[in-house]
């Protein structure tokens, strides 16, 4: 669904996500800091984008929020990701 310039970004943010999921709950890393930097710049290129990219936008910063943020913070990016989600019927 996604423009071919947005889905490299948005393969990205998966990968992450699925990287992150097999973790052990909040257990934190060495490179966290770098999975910051990156998925920042995907949240902000993919913001930027139409709105079939805004699901994954939406993901990026509900995963930023899961390496940085409160359990709240954590809580409304993943609502807000379902919502997006759910725009386009997934």
């Amino acid at each position: 669904m996604l423009a071919e310039s947005e889905a490299p970004k948005a393969r990205a943010v998966v990968a992450i996500a699925r990287q992150l999921a097999e973790r052990r709950g909040s257990e934190r890393s060495e490179g966290d800091a770098a999975l910051r930097r990156e998925l920042n710049q995907h949240f902000e290129l993919l913001g930027r984008r139409g709105a079939r990219a805004l699901p994954a936008a939406a993901l990026a910063r509900a995963l930023l929020a899961q390496l940085s943020g409160t359990q709240r913070d954590i809580d409304e990016a993943l609502n807000d990701a379902q919502q997006k989600l759910s725009m386009f019927g997934l």
